[in-house]
This record gives structure tokens, sequence and C-alpha cells, in this order.
């Protein structure tokens, strides 16, 4: 679609209510056969000193959405917090399959190598 259509489709587009049954075709159900890589895991770099429970409740949402394993890279304090909570979230920063990040701004120092 060019830019002009799709420009004409976002302002004419009837919004739409996004119910459960909507939902149901997107969520894969994981099954005996799945592990945490087939599930998928996502990388996080949210949250900082100051605002510790961005990175808590990003990674307990993300954990909810039966994400196999979700991990985080992040300030010292934040951290702790992430992994004190039960779920699927370990520390560190290799293998993942979608990533997400906080604004650069609120990023803590020790993930400014990470900035895109």
């Amino acid at each position: 679609m060019d830019d002009n259509r799709e420009a004409e489709v976002r302002r004419t587009a009837e919004p739409t209510v996004w119910a459960a049954a909507d939902a149901r075709g997107w969520i894969a159900v994981p099954t005996a056969d799945d592990d945490k890589y087939s599930r998928g895991v996502l990388g996080m770099v949210t949250g900082s000193a100051r605002y510790p429970g961005a990175a808590v409740l990003g990674a307990e949402a993300a954990a909810r959405t039966g994400v196999g394993m979700v991990r985080y890279l992040g300030a010292p304090h934040p951290t702790e917090e992430v992994l004190r909570r039960p779920g699927s979230s370990v520390r560190g920063c290799r293998r993942t399959t979608a990533a997400t990040t906080t604004p650069a701004d609120w990023m803590p120092p020790s993930t400014t190598a990470y900035r895109s």
C-alpha cells in the first residue's frame, strides 16, 4: 500500500473493540512439546534506580503473556526486584527472540552500550 493510501486508511478507519475472541487466534497455547525457546524469549531493558516499578511491571506483564522466558538487563536495584518476583525472568543479554526497551533517557548508565 502506498504512503498516501496508508494515511487515508488511518484517518478513515473506524475504531474497533478488541475482545477475547479476537485475541484467541493470536495467542499460542503452549503444548507438551514446547520449551522456553519455542515459546519465545523476550529481552527487556527497562526501569531504573529511580523507577524500578517499570522493570517489575514490564517483566511480570511479559511473563503473563506466555512468553517462554524474559531476559532482563538493567541497573542493579531493578534487576534485584525483577528477579525477586515469581516468573520466568533471568538476568542477562543472550539469546532472545524479541526485545523491548524503555525510552533512552530513562536507561540506566549500565545499559547505555545497548542503545540503538
